[in-house]
């Protein structure tokens, strides 16, 4: 099949999942064409002209210029959109989905919506994470850690850490914009190691060489969302597969719906309160064996069912049997 796929153009971690598709494309054995939609619109559109793609994919969602949008659905271009923030933007993606002719989402609650929606091609897909991610890791001991958190300072996650902090010694790693300034009142501690910023690549050797990853979701509720009607998340966010290739435990809030080849495993564990947040922190970390046996089959069931390979292939299956 032929991909042409589009990039937001957008740097970090953006640019980080951009990547890994068209890698991830190619490892499928998918001849490939790809664009920034920064290279403008007339170089978009002829590119995909000269490349004739028999599918059109991207993972621009509500940012993706209506007038090429409109432009590939006139054409009757099969154009499939991977919708990855679902559903803390769904007041702006709803009026859009029936403008591509597959949607994929990450999270079963925002599918729910498209369905009720009436489109007649939405699928769950989670994005899954890069099988390499945890090549050749070794153990570094700046990396080191009892609980390591990367991420932005959402006042659930504030809350949780300063609760952490407050209760018990252990060695912490947070990492993410303005932390600094959240966590100034603990900056004394010996404990304690505030990070900046981590880029995508780096996030990793942090992930392998704590004891304890948190996975603090984001709230559903914020301001800075486009939930109107709160629709509230009901799958794990795709750090979740991150940290379990990296062959880490982790513990994850709220509970949420494990996909399907996790979700009757052992190896990922929830927490409701910071209590008891802070009894399984007690639990586990000084549990060596029974948290690395848990991280490992976390880490041999992503691998093999939630990979970005894998998950393109069902959307290539799905378009290849849709199209003929």
């Amino acid at each position: 099949m032929k991909v042409f796929y589009i990039s937001s153009g957008f740097q970090g971690i953006y640019n980080d999942i951009d990547q890994k598709i068209i890698k991830s494309i190619q490892e499928c054995k998918h001849e490939c064409s790809t664009a920034s939609l920064f290279s403008g619109l007339n170089h978009i559109k002829t590119e995909i002209m000269s490349f004739k793609p028999a599918l059109i994919l991207t993972t621009v969602g509500y940012t993706f210029p209506p007038q090429l949008r409109n432009w590939i659905y006139d054409r009757d271009l099969p154009i499939a959109v991977w919708l990855t923030e679902d559903p803390y933007y769904i007041d702006l993606t709803l009026p859009i989905i029936h403008k591509y002719n597959y949607v994929f989402t990450i999270d079963t609650a925002a599918y729910e919506r498209y369905i009720e929606m009436d489109h007649k091609q939405v699928y769950y897909l989670p994005l899954g994470t890069d099988s390499e991610i945890n090549r050749n890791m070794t153990k570094e001991a700046e990396y080191t850690s009892d609980i390591c958190f990367i991420g932005s300072p959402y006042p659930n996650r504030i809350e949780s850490i300063k609760y952490l902090l407050d209760h018990s010694n252990y060695k912490m790693i947070i990492a993410g914009p303005h932390w600094e300034e959240i966590l100034k009142d603990y900056s004394h501690r010996s404990n304690l190691t505030i990070v900046s910023w981590i880029p995508p690549k780096l996030a990793a050797h942090y992930f392998s060489n704590a004891k304890i990853n948190l996975n603090i979701h984001r709230p559903f509720d914020l301001k800075a969302n486009a939930n109107s009607n709160g629709v509230i998340p009901k799958s794990v966010n795709n750090r979740t597969f991150d940290i379990a290739a990296c062959q880490s435990f982790q513990l994850i809030t709220p509970i949420l719906t494990l996909p399907p080849h996790l979700e009757n495993t052992k190896d990922i564990l929830f927490f409701e309160t910071n209590q008891e947040l802070l009894d399984k922190v007690n639990d586990y970390v000084k549990n060596d064996h029974l948290r690395e046996t848990m991280a490992k089959n976390a880490r041999n069931n992503v691998l093999e069912h939630y990979t970005i390979t894998r998950s393109l292939e069902k959307i290539f299956d799905i378009v290849e049997q849709k199209e003929d």
